[in-house]
C-alpha cells in the first residue's frame, strides 16, 4: 500500500522550520539563521521512500505582513504542522483562527525540547495551546537532537490514503540549482554581517560551469548591494568578511553537491539605487 500527501510547515520567524525540513526530507535544501525572515518563498521537499511519498512545504515566518500569502499556500494540504517553542501567546489566536478554517488534519509541533530543563515545561506549553484549540495531533520534538521526528513521520501516515506519488522518485525539489546555491551564500552572509544589511542585498548567480571530468563546479556570483558602505561592511578589514563568507559557501554547497566547488564571489553596486 502506498501512501502519498502534501504536508505544510507554518509558524513564526525562527521556530526550526526549515531546519525541520531539511530532516525530513534528509537534504539541506532550505537555508537556515537565527536571523528572521530567513525564508523568503515558499520551498517544497519532497520524501521519497518505497511505500510513501510526502511532499512537504516550508512557508515563510508568520508575521502578519506576508499572512496572507502564508495562509494560501498552504489551503490544498493534508496535513498542517503548526510549529512553536513556547507557550501560548495571544497573537496565536490570529493563527488558530485561520487554521479552524481549513479542513486539514492540524498538528501542534513543540520545537526545541531539548533545552526545556524538565517535562512539566513541555506540559505546560501543550496545555497553553490545548484550551485553545483542538489539535489533531500534539508532537514535542527537538530538531537539533532529532528527537521524536520518526514518531512525527509514523503520525503523518496515520492520517494519509492510499494515493500514487506526485511526483517522480528522483524529485527533490522546485528550487533550481541557482536558486540553492543564491540561497547558500545568502546564509552565509546573514551569519556574519551583523546588521540590516543582509535583507537590503541580493546574490545573483552568474555562471555554473560543470567540469565532469575534474569532478568540480565553477561558480560565479555576486552579492549586489545598494550602497558603497555596503559594500565595504560585506568586504570587511582586509578582505576578511568577503572570505569568510566564500570560504564558508564553498564548503556547504560542496557538501551538498558532493563536489568540488571553486567558487569566485564578487561584490556589486546596484548602480540603479
Amino acid at each position: 500500500m502506498f501512501k502519498s500527501g502534501f504536508v505544510s510547515i507554518i509558524g513564526k520567524t525562527n521556530v526550526g522550520k526549515s531546519t525541520l525540513l531539511n530532516i525530513l526530507i534528509k537534504n539541506k535544501i532550505s537555508i537556515t539563521s537565527s536571523k528572521t525572515n530567513t525564508t523568503l518563498i515558499q520551498i517544497m521537499g519532497v520524501c521519497n521512500e518505497s511505500d510513501y511519498q510526502l511532499v512537504f512545504f516550508d512557508n515563510p515566518g508568520i508575521n502578519w505582513k506576508n499572512n496572507f500569502l502564508t495562509f494560501k499556500n498552504i489551503q490544498d494540504s493534508d496535513i498542517i504542522l503548526f510549529v512553536v517553542d513556547r507557550e501560548y501567546k495571544d497573537k496565536d489566536q490570529k493563527i488558530l483562527n485561520i487554521l479552524n478554517k481549513y479542513k486539514s488534519k492540524i498538528f501542534l509541533i513543540i520545537n526545541k525540547i531539548d533545552i526545556l530543563k524538565n517535562k512539566m515545561l513541555i506540559d505546560k506549553i501543550i496545555i497553553s495551546y490545548l484550551t485553545k484549540f483542538s489539535f489533531d495531533e500534539i508532537i514535542p520534538l527537538s530538531c537539533l537532537k532529532e528527537k521524536n521526528l520518526c514518531i512525527l513521520k509514523q503520525k503523518i501516515l496515520l492520517y494519509l490514503d492510499q494515493k500514487k506519488p506526485y511526483f517522480s522518485k528522483n524529485f527533490l525539489t522546485n528550487i533550481t540549482k541557482k536558486e540553492l546555491i543564491s540561497d547558500l551564500i545568502r546564509e552565509k552572509v546573514l551569519l556574519y554581517i551583523n546588521s540590516e544589511i543582509p535583507y537590503f542585498c541580493r546574490i545573483l548567480v552568474e555562471n555554473i560551469f560543470l567540469n565532469e571530468g575534474l569532478s568540480l563546479m565553477n561558480i560565479d556570483a555576486s552579492i549586489v548591494v545598494k550602497k558603497e558602505s555596503h559594500k565595504k561592511i560585506i568586504i570587511g578589514k582586509h578582505g576578511s568578511k568577503i572570505k569568510q563568507i566564500g570560504m564558508d559557501a564553498r564548503k556547504e554547497i560542496s557538501h551538498i553537491f558532493k563536489i568540488k566547488i571553486f567558487l569566485n564571489l564578487y561584490i556589486k553596486l546596484n548602480k540603479k539605487n
